[in-house]
């Protein structure tokens, strides 16, 4: 399910920035989340918007759609079925 979340923080370690980001949602039926989702080019500010996609079943899944549709995602997904 596509849904907007609004990204609450960037994440940093050691003072650099770390390209993930804090995100709230709602689903459907109102339950509220909060996610950690890999940061979109450019981020959003904190207080902006960012589309995401989780599970029904299993919203803490979530992801941003940006990564979602990126090639090293999908390069990702044809790489593991072949490495085992």
């Amino acid at each position: 399910m596509k849904t907007l979340a609004v990204r609450a923080e960037r994440i940093r370690r050691g003072g650099t920035a770390v390209e993930r980001l804090n995100c709230a949602f709602r689903t459907a039926d109102g339950e509220e989340f909060r996610i950690l989702i890999t940061a979109p080019k450019p981020p959003p500010r904190e207080g902006e918007e960012v589309l995401v996609v989780h599970e029904e079943r299993k919203p803490s899944s979530a992801e941003s759609v940006h990564h979602l549709a990126s090639f090293g995602s999908r390069a990702g997904i044809v790489v593991q079925p072949t490495a085992g």
